[in-house]
């Protein structure tokens, strides 16, 4: 079961929606109706992300882009709204769809496919495990170096080289105690 959060401020064009979206996929569940940016911002900074957010840009205390200035959302939102000139705004944050009302079902249900193909590589917590792990892994770094003199191969600390210079293809170390 998919998680989704609406946030519309007309509690009929919500229900409505809540509505729609179980008729064109049943496994979505909606978790939350917000209808404002102060309590979407509340319920975001309370909860986990949900699947995917729903939301209409204009809210009755303002614009929903407010919402992505003080809260990060990691999931995918479709927007629903009646006024087309955001439509550039809104896929600067995480929009995978740009519904205007009154809400079409046939296009609802071509959001949703997409979502649903992009679902996979959508994966806040696997991504997040991942570069927990990255983190946790201690880069390990050569300690010693082998450099060829003469007819010899001599191990070099890290810790003593000054600074490496190039020149015609030939490789000159200078070492902490001003030798080379």
């Amino acid at each position: 079961m998919k998680r989704a959060v609406i946030i519309e401020d007309e509690i009929l064009a919500s229900k409505s929606l809540q509505a729609m979206i179980s008729t064109v996929d049943s496994t979505i569940e909606v978790v939350a109706q917000l209808q404002s940016i102060d309590e979407s911002v509340e319920w975001f900074s309370t909860h986990p992300d949900p699947d995917i957010v729903f939301m209409d840009i204009h809210l009755a205390d303002g614009s929903s882009f407010a919402i992505f200035e003080t809260v990060e959302i990691h999931c995918p939102v479709i927007f629903t709204t009646a006024y087309d000139e955001y439509a550039l705004k809104a896929f600067e944050v995480n929009s995978i769809g740009y519904l205007l009302k009154p809400i079409d079902e046939n296009k609802l249900s071509k959001a949703i496919l997409k979502y649903r193909n992009l679902a996979p590589d959508w994966n806040h917590d696997r991504l997040s495990s991942f570069l927990q792990s990255m983190k946790a892994k201690t880069a390990t770094y050569k300690t010693h170096y082998l450099i060829p003199r003469k007819d010899k191969l001599i191990p070099l600390g890290v810790e003593r080289i000054f600074f490496i210079h190039t020149e015609n293809k030939l490789v000159k170390v200078f070492l902490d105690d001003n030798s080379s």
